[in-house]
């Protein structure tokens, strides 16, 4: 029992969150200098606790595979300098015809994505010949190239298998069957709770219909009763035709009413809980993996705008999916899973504007990466560039439309900015204003908009604002490891958002509802050196404590 005594550390960190919660609860009731005493006491305590701990674990999720030379030399190796001696030979005829299959095989992956180029190229030009009303054959050619490439990524990964690596770390051990279906039967509980949450008394509230889901259920009526009329951006409501399309899909399934645009938010609200799941396991592992996806499915920023008939609910989704994926990509090097996050970065771009702000972030954590990590260029850059190119044909023909008509695309873009409606000389004091109240919506004063939040009340309860705010110390305390930087450049990026907008509004939950994602994560932090601790400590003694039959624990 020489180690046990290490158990300190988790009365101490215990210690330190209560003080946390009580900060918080004096912050929220306007007692600042309290909440700063109690918060920096919480925060020094926690710090000092895991003051050697650090954010190692990370860099088991990030470890380089290596680098595989064995098929090109094989292939070199396979070249005949003598009929005879391959003849004579079955094994290395044998190998000789493999080598011969697979070349047929990057052939026609290679043919299969030049086609699905040029597809996409040609659905572009025929949308920017009338982006109102485009030639029937846009959409499909659109649809068609996406999944075509999809595809032959799909078959890069069957065909490159000997190639990649399932680099397993401290978070992401491997789940044997029987725990694989606790896995399954826990997420489907959290699924259920997320479905209450955003399903009870659907009907009558929100009461009534607000100007933009009447506006979206019109632009999907005159779809249906237009069959020509296919735009890429409608302009109205600055929406796209995707999110068009989704409601015309719910029109077709549940009826015309302002339930059926609402199903549409509530479905990618509870898309977002598998998606968490996925991004909090390659984080955190499986367990808080499954508390972040609880978090998401309560939390009550997120299920407000799921409950709304609006688009934006789109950008935490697609942002969970693209961090998750592309994670997980670089922990298993498969094109499939840079693909797939290339997928969730376009289709994300295709919703609510203010996404572009967190592909920023995601860009510069990869740059990070690219900097920092030897070999990460080397054994990525493929991968990296079909991500990257997927995405740029998701998102083009809206591309092409804001370059074509920049006027009608930014024009909300314009209306709500900081600088359309504040004086020259007030810019400043109004820029430094908006970034003040944003940081304090997290903690104390929230949006005051009902439509958004409680008037005026923190957009984090209680005891997910105190984690927060020690998760920020600790991404702080580490920002130069991936995960620390990956949840600061998150968190501070799409702040912008809000912040760059109408200060009268301020703060913004809807127009910084990117940063709503890293706000959960950041919670999840401090648990996440708790749970480290446990492991070393309690966990050493006592391996079935808080496991039982759950091995993914």
């Amino acid at each position: 029992m020489k180690g046990l005594p290490k158990t300190n550390k988790l009365i101490i960190a215990a210690v330190a969150i209560l003080l946390a919660v009580w900060g918080q609860r004096r912050l929220a009731l306007f007692n600042e200098f309290d909440a700063l005493v109690l918060y920096g006491l919480a925060g020094g305590l926690f710090l000092w606790t895991f003051r050697h701990s650090g954010l190692d674990g990370i860099g088991h999720g990030f470890t380089l595979p290596p680098f595989k030379a064995a098929a090109a030399k094989d292939f070199l190796r396979l070249i005949p300098h003598s009929s005879r001696i391959v003849s004579n030979n079955p094994a290395l005829v044998g190998a000789q015809k493999a080598t011969r299959q697979r070349i047929f095989t990057w052939l026609s992956i290679a043919l299969g994505g030049l086609i699905a180029l040029i597809a996409n190229g040609r659905a572009l030009w025929l949308f920017q010949q009338d982006f109102e009303r485009p030639q029937a054959l846009a959409w499909p050619l659109y649809v068609g190239s996406i999944v075509l490439l999809l595809a032959a990524i799909w078959l890069l990964d069957l065909t490159n298998g000997e190639a990649q690596t399932d680099v397993e770390s401290l978070e992401t051990p491997s789940a044997p069957r029987r725990d694989r279906r606790w896995l399954v039967g826990a997420l489907l509980v959290i699924l259920a709770v997320g479905a209450f949450m955003r399903l009870y008394r659907f009907g009558d509230l929100p009461f009534g219909t607000w100007y933009d889901e009447a506006a979206a259920g019109l632009l999907a009526q005159r779809m249906m009763n237009d069959s020509a009329w296919r735009p890429v951006f409608p302009g109205s409501i600055n929406v796209t035709a995707h999110y068009i399309y989704l409601i015309y899909t719910s029109f077709e399934l549940f009826g015309m009413s302002t339930q059926a645009v609402r199903a549409v938010s509530v479905l990618m609200g509870l898309a977002a809980v598998p998606a968490a799941y996925l991004l909090g396991r390659e984080l955190y592992g499986r367990t808080l993996g499954l508390g972040f996806a609880l978090v998401v499915a309560v939390a009550r920023w997120h299920v407000n705008f799921s409950r709304i008939g609006m688009y934006n609910i789109a950008t935490p989704l697609f942002e969970l999916l693209a961090a998750g994926f592309l994670l997980r990509g670089i922990r298993r090097n498969r094109f499939m899973d840079f693909g797939l996050a290339g997928l969730a970065l376009g289709l994300g771009l295709c919703f609510y504007p203010a996404f572009q702000l967190f592909v920023a972030a995601l860009g510069f954590f990869v740059l990070y990466l690219l900097i920092t990590q030897r070999g990460f260029l080397r054994h990525y850059w493929p991968k990296l560039l079909l991500m990257t190119l997927l995405a740029a044909m998701i998102a083009g023909p809206l591309v092409y439309f804001a370059y074509e008509k920049p006027d009608v695309y930014f024009a909300r873009t314009k209306d709500t900015s900081l600088w359309a409606k504040t004086a020259p000389e007030k810019r400043v004091d109004a820029l430094l204003e908006n970034t003040r109240k944003h940081l304090l919506m997290f903690h104390q004063t929230g949006d005051p908009n009902g439509r958004h939040n409680i008037p005026g009340a923190p957009m984090l309860d209680t005891f997910t604002a105190a984690l927060m705010a020690l998760g920020v110390l600790l991404a702080l305390r580490w920002s130069w490891q991936p995960r620390g930087l990956l949840l600061l450049f998150w968190l501070l990026i799409p702040l912008l958002g809000g912040i760059l907008s109408l200060d009268f509004e301020a703060p913004q939950s809807l127009r910084s509802i990117g940063s709503q994602p890293a706000a959960y994560l950041l919670a999840m932090l401090p648990l996440y050196f708790v749970r480290q601790e446990w492991r070393q400590s309690v966990e050493r003694y006592f391996p079935r404590t808080l496991r039982g039959r759950c091995c993914w624990c």
